[in-house]
């Protein structure tokens, strides 16, 4: 039936289980992205399936145009369109992943030229309402072979510049077309078992990811699939994870505009950030291609476009290529800044060149692009495939420094001139957990490492090593399995330093801080996101005998210039600011104790910021009193405007809490909402104009409704 050209679909029946679409999205990492403010909006994607949208679905979508088809009898293309981009105030777990975007319902009447008619109204570049991503859940021939689809789909992303997303297929075998295109991504299924936790993600067994006979790697990445609820029903399959990174897509081009008109640069942007493993080689592999997508990571690498110049983040590029530019032989670099011990993925994409479509017009690969990426002592790692249309290296950096990209033009496999140039996309990405604290036996402390394997596979870990300068000191190396963790000491010679996990994303890492005699212990979170501006809401000078100290680390191979700006809450203290240059890789420590500009007493907080986006921050910052008593904590929570304190000991065995908020504005009212838990009423209020605002005890007054262990809310915008 796959043959016939009067066959648009083939669908399997996966066997039904518990539903789980509020799962999904969160496994992909998309409310990180929601929270920076990016919903998807301005964008616009191409539901391109038979049928239109039915009205359950549409009710929480903007659809702005339609083609007109019939309503969708079954459901499953209004499953898809809301999985892209629903927006239910009504149902906020089910929301789509770019719930922002606008939706261009793409009908076809089930024949092969009317699916490409669907094609073309979507993207025409007159059509006020043009689709910038496509996305078309959708298998037709099930064989290894182009056919009209694929090489249509080739034809008009070579022509018109716009994303298109594709569902690899349920066959457990071959990829279906139109997935097998070159210029498309196709996107295989994941089962997430209904947890946000990686550790459990396999992919689903009928995912298709057999190779088309050209070769090309399918499919490009993953995401999952399984039992995906929606408001217009539940369901299994490609289907169901290819409108996610359709809709990741949309995301990226609210971030940066700029790629609405570059597809290969999206496809490296998101291979580059699709660092969830699900299976096989950590960076290409058989069924998960270049793995699952990580939108937190995919919006991170969008925000910076490099243009021409060096990046000190993870960024992207585009480039026009022509017959000349790279000569046969020759190359195009670019460049970027990496730590030692960071681990880096490095992705390019470029164009097939496909003739007006027909099931047997020429598709083929002009381009034969080779990756390299150069580190400074010359050491150099090589993607070199004959058959993709992009190419991935992953590694962890082994020198702190200038990295250079290489894309080669390899004169083997070389087809001269093509016409219309190429569109080269570029894009590099890094994970470290960051601890700006770590103790070789000082003063009695030591701090102990807890590494843990959050991903779906076995992988390498390395714990590197730096002096306070920035100065290379060593590390440790060991393999984990999913789920294991790893304990180890810093290294006694290390004195006072900071190291570098070469993980993020599918690593937990906390740092235990222990002291001999008298035995103690507490611990901060790895920094898994530096950052440009960072607040700690409390910091203690000679109240009643605790001090604070303030570890600021630069984890970027430039100087940092750093500003510290302390406030002092009413009567406690001096508001005052300084600046310091810290050094590329360094740690400074800031004792508050010789600080004398903040008076001989001051309870307050502090701002420390850098002077660029592209040099962030990493802060552990203490509370002690005497030499064995120590409370630590580190900048991995950004702004928020509510808080959630699941715990407020109201005297509880004589146990009392004190809180302190900082806003980064003004004196504005922060409020706080008390309630006893598991009842979900409030037991006591309060409002206060300070900023910073210290509270002791919290709440206050020791309200009796409240018990001796009620939680807390607190805000900055309202109760």
């Amino acid at each position: 039936m796959g043959e016939r050209q009067d066959v648009v679909q083939v669908m399997l029946i996966e066997v039904e289980a518990a539903p789980a679409s509020d799962v999904a999205i969160p496994t992909d990492r998309a409310p990180q992205v929601w929270a920076r403010g990016y919903t998807g909006a301005g964008s616009r994607i191409a539901i391109l399936e038979r049928y239109n949208i039915n009205a359950t679905a549409d009710a929480c979508l903007d659809i702005v145009a339609a083609r007109a088809s019939t309503v969708d009898p079954v459901g499953h293309k209004s499953r898809v369109a809301a999985i892209a981009a629903c927006n239910d105030p009504n149902n906020p777990t089910l929301r789509g992943m770019a719930y922002g975007a606008q939706i261009v319902d793409s009908g076809h009447d089930n024949t092969q030229p009317d699916i490409i008619g669907a094609l073309t109204w979507a993207t025409d570049p007159a059509f006020v309402n043009r689709a910038h991503v496509v996305n078309q859940s959708e298998s037709i021939e099930l064989d290894n072979i182009l056919h009209f689809t694929d090489r249509a789909y080739d034809y008009w992303v070579k022509n018109r510049n716009f994303t298109a997303v594709i569902a690899a297929g349920n066959t457990s075998n071959n990829v279906t077309s139109p997935a097998k295109a070159y210029n498309v991504i196709a996107v295989g299924n994941v089962d997430d078992n209904n947890t946000v936790s990686w550790s459990d993600d396999v992919m689903r067994g009928t995912s298709s990811h057999v190779n088309p006979n050209t070769g090309v790697e399918k499919p490009e990445v993953a995401a999952p699939g399984t039992n995906i609820n929606t408001v217009a029903g539940q369901d299994t399959g490609t289907s169901f994870a290819a409108p996610q990174v359709a809709g990741l897509a949309a995301l990226l081009m609210q971030r940066d505009p700029d790629l609405r008109n570059w597809p290969t640069a999206v496809k490296a942007i998101i291979m580059a950030s699709a660092v969830h493993n699900i299976e096989g080689d950590s960076h290409l592999s058989g069924q998960d291609g270049a793995g699952s997508i990580d939108a937190a990571l995919a919006d991170w690498v969008a925000q910076t476009e490099g243009n021409t110049g060096t990046c000190s983040e993870p960024c992207w590029w585009n480039i026009a290529t022509t017959n000349a530019y790279p000569a046969s032989g020759g190359n195009v670099e670019r460049t970027f800044m990496a730590n030692r011990g960071e681990r880096i993925r490095v992705a390019i994409s470029w164009l097939s060149y496909a003739d007006p479509p027909t099931d047997t017009s020429l598709d083929l690969l002009y381009r034969n692009f080779d990756l390299q990426v150069i580190a400074l002592n010359g050491e150099t790692r090589r993607s070199e495939s004959a058959v993709n249309n992009f190419e991935i290296i992953e590694f962890t950096a082994p020198a702190t420094g200038q990295y250079t990209i290489r894309t080669v033009r390899n004169p083997a496999g070389d087809r001269g001139n093509e016409p219309g140039g190429n569109l080269l996309g570029i894009a590099w990405s890094k994970q470290a957990t960051y601890l700006p604290d770590v103790r070789g036996n000082v003063d009695g402390w030591t701090s102990t490492f807890a590494v843990r394997n959050d991903g779906a596979e076995p992988r390498p870990v390395r714990v590197t090593y730096f002096y306070a300068s920035g100065a290379y000191a060593g590390e440790s190396n060991t393999a984990l399995a999913p789920d294991q963790s790893w304990r180890l000491a810093a290294p006694s010679y290390l004195g006072l330093g900071v190291a570098i996990v070469d993980g993020a994303e599918d690593l937990s890492v906390a740092v235990l801080q222990e002291h001999s005699g008298p035995y103690t212990l507490d611990a901060y979170a790895g920094v898994a996101t530096a950052r440009q501006d960072i607040h700690i809401p409390i910091v203690q000078k000679g109240n009643s005998g605790w001090y604070s100290d303030l570890f600021v680390y630069n984890p970027n191979p430039q100087n940092a210039t750093v500003t510290l700006t302390f406030k002092a809450a009413p009567n406690n203290g001096n508001d005052w600011s300084n600046t310091y240059v810290l050094g590329a890789g360094g740690m400074a420590r800031f004792y508050t104790g010789y600080l004398p500009a903040l008076g001989v007493k001051f309870v307050g907080s502090v701002r420390i910021s850098s002077d660029s986006p592209d040099r962030p921050l990493a802060v552990a910052a203490t509370q002690f009193y005497g030499a064995s008593q120590l409370m630590e904590l580190s900048s991995t929570q950004p702004l928020a405007a509510g808080l959630y304190g699941p715990l407020i000991q109201n005297n509880n065995s004589g146990w009392k809490s004190g809180v302190t908020l900082r806003a980064p504005w003004g004196n504005l009212p922060m409020y706080a909402t008390y309630q006893v838990s598991g009842t979900g009423g409030g037991c006591a209020w309060e409002t206060w104009w300070d900023n910073p605002q210290i509270v002791y005890p919290a709440p206050q007054g020791n309200p009796p409704g409240c018990g001796a262990a009620p939680n807390a809310f607190f805000s900055a915008v309202g109760r």
